[in-house]
């Protein structure tokens, strides 16, 4: 959902805040997303805004439209909730 959510926003998150507001460590949270892949390429390095490890080609086309990126765990829930909520009243 939180991946769906920032593809959907066109907003990238840093790993440290998508691990704070799920609860883990930051590799458990690597581990958790998989391989690179266009869908978990919103979730990105602080230091560079880029998935860790992940070639061009394995990233979604629209990442680095939006200068955005949430670093804190209570905006990314502020976004997941708005986007829920959102999506319900749809």
């Amino acid at each position: 959902m939180i991946t769906e959510t920032l593809a959907d926003n066109g907003i990238r998150a840093t790993y440290e805040a998508v691990a704070e507001l799920v609860g883990t460590d930051i590799g458990t949270l690597q581990e958790s997303l998989g391989p690179c892949r266009p869908s978990m390429s919103w979730v990105v390095s602080e230091e560079t805004g880029r998935p860790v490890d992940c070639p061009d080609e394995t990233l979604a086309s629209a990442l680095f439209r939006n200068p955005v990126i949430i670093r804190d765990a209570a905006r990314l829930r502020w976004l997941v909730e708005a986007s829920s909520l959102t999506r319900e009243a749809q």
